[in-house]
């Protein structure tokens, strides 16, 4: 299963979760929030889409915040619980950082004793509902979500950020730089494209608006290649 967010949403996660990775800190703190999510229940590809990054700002949502751990309060997990069910939505992810994980990063023992817990609590509140969590080094990200009856891990697969691009972080916790070289049939592409654009292109699902004069034609390149 993907995660798909917008590019606002994420530079929203990245503000949270700077202080982090600031240069120079000796000690520097785990940060988080939550995120709300709805369903795309495709049945090929099923989705989780954040419709909102929730913050941390009200005094007390965080109870205990230090470098290898940050504990949110249950008025904060309240607050998240009850705007899903307010504005219909599926459920819940809790997000952290890992401060000394750079382009490896992965849950825990911390995060694999308290998750349980928390997971379960969340099931009993919304039991129709899918919640998961996502942990963020420097450059990679792991992600799980939780399934009920009973409960236990899923791994997530990959962050899709939608903007005036798309860009693709996997969620195996391993940072991914290098993308695949082209065939040598589409080398002409490389300046245009780069590395990497086929590998993303391949994993897409296209939908075309009109298919008259300009659609047509696209159509049948696209299938053509």
């Amino acid at each position: 299963m993907n995660i798909r967010i917008s590019e606002e949403n994420f530079q929203k996660i990245k503000k949270v979760i700077a202080p982090s990775f600031f240069s120079g800190f000796d000690s520097p703190p785990e940060t988080g929030c939550l995120l709300l999510v709805t369903r795309n229940n495709h049945p090929a590809r099923p989705t989780l889409l954040v419709k909102e990054v929730l913050l941390p700002e009200e005094e007390g949502d965080i109870i205990s915040q230090s470098n290898r751990e940050i504990v949110f309060s249950s008025q904060y997990l309240r607050r998240a619980l009850l705007k899903v069910r307010a504005d219909n939505l599926a459920g819940i992810l809790t997000l952290h950082t890992h401060p000394f994980s750079n382009r490896e990063v992965s849950f825990s023992i911390y995060d694999d004793a308290n998750d349980p817990g928390l997971m379960q609590n969340l099931y009993d509140l919304q039991p129709e509902g899918i919640f998961g969590s996502l942990v963020f080094g420097k450059k990679a990200i792991q992600g799980r979500i939780w399934k009920s009856n009973p409960l236990l891990p899923i791994g997530l697969e990959e962050l899709v950020i939608v903007g005036e691009s798309l860009n693709f972080i996997p969620l195996n916790g391993i940072f991914e730089a290098i993308h695949p070289e082209p065939a040598e049939i589409f080398d002409r592409g490389l300046a245009i494209t780069g590395n990497g654009a086929l590998a993303k292109a391949s994993k897409m699902r296209v939908g075309i608006v009109g298919v008259s004069g300009t659609g047509s034609i696209v159509a049948e390149l696209l299938m053509r290649a």
